[in-house]
């Protein structure tokens, strides 16, 4: 069974510590992303389309954007899954 919690700041180290001591439980921490961080992204990316539009920039086409997300997938799976670090990676077909 997974399951998340959330815990404050300054008592992380705390539970963290009493979590680890015991024998039947793993430890995985999620990284979060802050809301000013997608806010900034989001701006940006704006700006990209808006530099797109005005011709002063060129976008990726479709094909290129869903490679580049593949591949971001597969690099997240393989560093969390120890068959991936075996080398057994599932590409798809139109992937050589």
């Amino acid at each position: 069974m997974e399951v998340v919690l959330e815990i404050e700041d300054k008592k992380a180290t705390e539970v963290l510590s009493q979590l680890k001591a015991l024998k039947y439980t793993r430890i995985k921490t999620v990284k979060t992303i802050s809301k000013e961080r997608i806010l900034k992204d989001l701006k940006q990316s704006v700006k990209e389309v808006n530099l797109a539009k005005e011709g002063k920039m060129k976008l990726k086409s479709f094909d290129e954007f869903l490679n580049e997300l593949w591949y971001t997938v597969i690099l997240q799976v393989s560093k969390g899954c120890k068959k991936a670090r075996k080398k057994i990676c599932l590409l798809p077909w139109w992937i050589e």
